[in-house]
């Protein structure tokens, strides 16, 4: 018998564009730890981090440059959740 795992829902980024401030929230990270990497549209990976959901500190964005960017969470149970933002200035 083959298993198979629906794909989780993406994630929730807020806010959304992101006008004047330096972080930036998720919602529906499953797990408690996850490490964070955001692209930009050409698909450089530009940031990597580590994500404490238990701390509700946001995801720091400070010095991104205006544009639209791709956040990708990996769980602890390994499964990925991408989503995408935008920081207007």
């Amino acid at each position: 018998m083959i298993e198979i795992k629906q794909a989780g829902a993406g994630l929730v980024l807020y806010p959304n564009p992101v006008a004047g401030g330096n972080k930036i929230f998720l919602a529906g990270i499953e797990g408690e730890n996850a490490k964070i990497k955001i692209y930009d549209m050409q698909g450089n990976l530009i940031r990597t981090m580590k994500y404490d959901k238990r701390k509700e500190e946001g995801i720091n964005i400070e010095g991104l440059k205006a544009g639209v960017y791709i956040l990708e969470s990996i769980g602890e149970d390994g499964e990925r959740r991408n989503g995408k933002f935008v920081k207007v200035r």
